[in-house]
């Protein structure tokens, strides 16, 4: 026994009386979604009510209390597909920039970078690299700022130095 929601009642469409899919007593098949201390969440919708088949089978791995303990968890690739892929290894910011000043100071060579491909002698293209943007410039003023815009500007004068005191901090400020 558990509790069905209502969303969980019907794929097609909202449901607003219940009675109009399922009634009480009725046997139906259903998905077990969750188990939360007492409760039992289930689902009516991702199950064939014919057949008992789930239509929308989760892929996860999950406890099988019927295998035996001496079965690996997960099966081993081959031996190809290991030398195929090759571990991306993601490197911070500041290291990045570490490595742009030791190659402009010719302190390392290209090719003890870690993305040196040792086959083709190239480096991986950087994902950082931004994508060329154009800025178009309104000269028109907005509505908004009329009277506020560039002409005013032009017509204030500079500012005036009302205190001048002495001292290098003050000096130093000007």
């Amino acid at each position: 026994e558990g509790l069905v929601h209502i969303s969980q009642l019907r794929k097609e469409g909202r449901i607003t009386n219940v009675g109009d899919v399922v009634s009480r007593g009725q046997r139906v098949r259903v998905k077990v979604l969750s188990f939360t201390g007492q409760k039992t969440s289930l689902s009516i919708k991702d199950v064939d009510q014919d057949t008992g088949e789930d239509l929308n089978p989760v892929r996860e791995l999950g406890r099988n209390p019927d295998r035996p303990c001496s079965l690996p968890l997960v099966t081993k690739p081959d031996d190809d597909d290991v030398d195929n892929r090759r571990r991306v290894q993601r490197i911070s910011s500041p290291e990045k920039w570490e490595i742009k000043q030791m190659l402009s100071a010719n302190c390392i060579d290209k090719s003890e970078l870690p993305d040196f491909d040792d086959t083709t002698g190239l480096l991986p293209k950087d994902e950082d690299d931004e994508e060329d943007l154009e800025i178009e410039l309104v000269e028109e003023e907005p509505p908004f700022l009329r009277g506020h815009g560039r002409s005013n500007l032009q017509d204030l004068s500079p500012v005036r130095i009302v205190k001048n005191p002495d001292g290098s901090l003050a000096q130093a400020a000007m």
